[in-house]
């Protein structure tokens, strides 16, 4: 190898090095000042959000009044604000505080259930979205950061989303449903990306599976980017799960769910894989 060829790569491996060290300190620090060391709060917001999905989705502003922008440009209704004031809104805080980043920015995709707002008097020290099952938060200038299953996290997630409030979301979505297994049906979701290369769509306060789907278009489909909004139309069917094992036999089974059997689908809005702010110098 030439020497200039020779330094240029050792010159773009360490320009490389020095870029991650930098994003890495940066999301550090960032950490550091937003959550652990967050100054006494008094009041905290905790915001549900809902993704948009209507017929005009591809069009829809998510600075309109009423929504706010996913940490790309997807459109949140907000919907319940929960006020926590004085020892509730401190003991959230010290919970806030508890957890842990985790290192391995492996996905930068959040889609928020929650936003949580701390205040300080009238003063508001921080607005972060929130994935509370994904383990995700948006924090100010690196936007989203992973968190580590620490022992508090679970705390701070039965905190955020009750589970009597998940329980009752679920009753209230399969009631729904059930009046519709059978019929043919149009509906507009996200994709949720599952394990094994399987499909689903979040719709409402639950999830609709698509199965018999070919897999090179359940790969296309995951890839497209960090929100994808599809209108899938199909026969909507329902499976009830296993039947109990005698003999306390445990196996790994299929859990109930609500799904369409082959279905046209069409993409209605794509938003692009987002990436970590460049440090500031």
């Amino acid at each position: 190898m030439k020497p200039t060829l020779v330094a240029a790569a050792l010159f773009c491996l360490v320009t490389t090095a020095n870029v991650f060290s930098q994003g890495t300190r940066s999301a550090t620090i960032a950490f550091r000042q937003f959550v652990k060391r967050l100054p006494d709060v008094d009041r905290v917001e905790v915001i549900a959000v809902n993704p948009l999905l209507t017929d005009d989705i591809k069009n829809a502003n998510c600075t309109r009044p009423g929504l706010l922008c996913a940490p790309d440009t997807y459109p949140y209704e907000i919907g319940e604000v929960k006020n926590l004031v004085g020892d509730e809104a401190k003991s959230f805080a010290t919970l806030w505080r508890a957890l842990v980043r985790n290192r391995e920015q492996n996905n930068l995709c959040l889609t928020p259930d929650h936003v949580l707002r701390f205040f300080q008097g009238e003063r508001m020290l921080l607005e972060s979205q929130v994935s509370t099952f994904g383990r995700q938060v948006t924090l100010p200038g690196i936007g989203v950061v992973n968190l580590d299953g620490s022992s508090t996290l679970h705390l701070f997630q039965e905190a955020v989303m009750p589970r009597s409030s998940i329980q009752r979301s679920s009753e209230n979505f399969k009631r729904e449903m059930m009046s519709k297994v059978g019929s043919k049906l149009t509906v507009t979701g996200l994709i949720v990306d599952r394990k094994q290369w399987t499909l689903a769509i979040s719709y409402r306060d639950g999830d609709i599976r698509l199965v018999d789907v070919n897999l090179t278009r359940v790969n296309e489909l995951i890839n497209l980017g960090c929100h994808t909004a599809i209108k899938v139309t199909g026969t909507l069917d329902y499976y009830p799960g296993p039947e109990p094992q005698a003999g306390g036999v445990i196996e790994q089974r299929v859990n109930e769910h609500f799904y369409f059997r082959a279905p046209q689908i069409e993409v209605v809005r794509i938003e692009s894989p987002r990436k970590l702010k460049p440090p500031r110098k």
